[in-house]
């Protein structure tokens, strides 16, 4: 990859524009990658450029354990415009400019299909985390932004500056999309962007293979002091039957009990889905005291594609 060129600074000297035969063209942008800036640890949320990038070493960012350390994968962008505002500037009585502060930068895409509202309701919960942004382009060239060191990061966001507007198809071109609109942090405007070339991981289609992940939520229907009926399934459907998108395929392997007020995790001696899976599932575990408090636990919060973080936030009592 090549060093990076800071843009010009009041007191720099004009640079030289030529460049090697061999340089790659960017390509349009086709997905978009969002992530916090700082880990749950308080670490920069940063791909480290002394790394080999292969698939390993860049799934534990899109594939990260903690929702909080993980790269967003949004494909499909079907339109894009950068956006410059102009800068505010001041002119004295004899003509003089002064530049007050710069023009701040934005970037608006268009994305189709699918639910429309329920992707916008996604896009909003996001709008108030403090961001950065990255773009994948055709070519699977990934755009940010050199940070100190060896560090590459994503442009920054601005807070609260999300703007999201779902547009139903209108009866001529039978689309539904919506359009995403933020601003970039001044300091992080376009003139700030480099990337690293698709021929920079170890495989040329890497980081374009990546699919977002699947929210999985819970629904806990039959609870025993040794056994629970539970329906696992995806945020989209309708209002009436969530669980038109149910998830099947899951094991003992994959699932497990824990105990709130023993600390403990429970192993299931058994868990079976019905003979045509419909994403309900019933296990049977070791007794458990009445009144205690128990929630279906991923033993790994990710089992590509499936996202299992939000299980433990449906718990039920022991009768």
């Amino acid at each position: 990859m090549s060093a990076t060129i800071e843009a010009c600074s009041c007191g720099g000297s004009i640079q030289n524009f030529g460049k090697p035969g061999c340089l790659s063209e960017l390509g349009f942008p086709r997905s978009l990658v969002i992530a916090q800036r700082k880990k749950a640890d308080g670490t920069d949320n940063f791909l480290d450029l002394t790394q080999t990038l292969d698939s390993t070493y860049i799934d534990e960012f899109f594939l990260a354990e903690d929702d909080d350390n993980r790269y967003i994968i949004i494909p499909g962008i079907k339109a894009y415009t950068p956006e410059q505002a102009e800068a505010l500037t001041d002119e004295s009585p004899y003509g003089d400019i002064d530049n007050i502060r710069d023009g701040i930068s934005s970037m608006m895409f268009e994305f189709r299909g699918g639910d429309i509202y329920k992707d916008s309701a996604k896009w909003n919960a996001v709008g108030c985390l403090d961001l950065m942004v990255y773009l994948i382009d055709d070519k699977g060239n990934l755009l940010g932004k050199c940070e100190s060191g060896d560090n590459f990061g994503g442009l920054l966001v601005g807070r609260n500056s999300f703007q999201i507007i779902p547009i139903p198809h209108n009866g001529s071109d039978n689309v539904n999309k919506y359009t995403v609109k933020f601003n970039l942090e001044l300091g992080s405007g376009f003139d700030k962007v480099d990337y690293i070339g698709f021929d920079d991981f170890t495989s040329v289609n890497l980081v374009t293979a990546y699919d977002p992940l699947r929210d999985v939520n819970v629904k806990i229907t039959g609870i025993t002091a040794t056994t629970i009926d539970f329906k696992l399934f995806l945020d989209y459907g309708s209002a009436k039957n969530r669980s038109v998108k149910g998830v099947t395929g899951l094991t003992d392997s994959d699932l497990q009990l824990w105990n709130v007020d023993d600390g403990a995790l429970v192993a299931f001696a058994t868990l079976v889905e019905p003979a045509t899976p419909d994403g309900s599932y019933s296990g049977t575990f070791a007794s458990q005291d009445s009144t205690e408090v128990v929630y279906v636990d991923p033993i790994l919060n990710v089992k590509n594609p499936l996202s299992l973080n939000r299980l433990p936030s449906v718990t039920a009592i022991i009768p």
